[in-house]
């Protein structure tokens, strides 16, 4: 009997996910009085007056962190995508160093830059020591395994064969005040929408 709908995206940036949610939106939404569908977590970057979702999830994930030294990087693991939407990830690594880290990289399991591009980062900088860090909703399987897994292959190990020192933080972003706020931002940005309709 519902006649409106806030539809809420749990997507991190406006990928393919993004993609199939808003052709779920585009499919139905005649079928309602009203349907709106918020933005993915990060979504706007500042331009034309814009909020800066990106430096906003930059600064949620900095408060999240643990004590780093002064010698020591943060690689940020996110998932990637071959959406073009990968994209947002080299507009984090900017945002970043705005916010004063100029010792974190984002790297991508599945997108780019790839840990390859994190390890280049490292040695270019001289690091020695490392904090591995997932940039995902859950430290599941990828974070627990690709990144800080002991397998061959994991970043992790490949780090250590080039000489660096690995510490991993497996926490998820759904751990995260902050980041549960903006997804509340957004939720609420959808609702809003929905009662001018």
């Amino acid at each position: 009997g519902y006649t409106r709908i806030a539809l809420v995206s749990f997507d991190m940036i406006p990928g393919m996910e993004y993609d199939y949610a808003k052709a779920v939106f585009n499919l139905y939404k005649d079928q309602f009085k009203a349907m709106t569908l918020s933005t993915s977590l990060m979504y706007w970057q500042g331009q034309e007056d814009q909020a800066d979702d990106v430096m906003e999830f930059v600064e949620a994930i900095k408060s999240d962190l643990p004590k780093v030294a002064k010698d020591e990087a943060i690689l940020f693991m996110a998932h990637g995508t071959p959406h073009p939407s990968n994209a947002y990830y080299s507009v984090i690594n900017t945002r970043l160093h705005y916010a004063k880290m100029k010792n974190a990289y984002v790297y991508t399991v599945e997108g780019w830059p790839r840990i390859e591009q994190a390890t280049h980062f490292l040695k270019r900088k001289g690091y020695k020591k490392v904090l591995l860090v997932p940039i995902m909703m859950v430290a599941g399987d990828h974070a627990h395994n690709d990144m800080a897994g002991s397998e061959e292959d994991s970043h992790k190990s490949v780090l250590e064969k080039e000489g660096i020192t690995v510490r991993s933080y497996l926490h998820g972003l759904g751990e995260n005040k902050n980041i549960q706020k903006m997804f509340v931002e957004r939720a609420n940005d959808a609702w809003d929408a929905l009662q001018g309709k």
